[in-house]
């Protein structure tokens, strides 16, 4: 699935506001194990989520932070990285 598909179906699913994601959706975009993400939330290490009251302990994760996230932990390997270390 795309992630233009994402925040389609996420937009559909919960009205006019902003997209988020499941931890199962998450995982899924990721390629990881959901029990991967649980952690993460366990030691605060991965990104910013919320628990939306009555939800009975559902964790969402909002599109634009997940954007961010994986903005400000993306890797640059090869001649871009040459070029700033010269």
């Amino acid at each position: 699935m795309s992630l233009t598909d994402m925040k389609n179906n996420a937009a559909n699913d919960r009205g006019a506001g902003p997209a988020f994601l499941t931890t199962a959706e998450l995982a899924e975009r990721w390629k990881a194990n959901a029990n991967t993400l649980r952690h993460w939330r366990m030691k605060k290490i991965g990104p910013p989520f919320f628990k939306p009251a009555g939800e009975n302990g559902r964790v969402l994760y909002r599109l634009d932070d997940i954007l961010a996230w994986e903005n400000a932990h993306k890797t640059v390997c090869g001649s871009e990285s040459s070029a700033a270390d010269g």
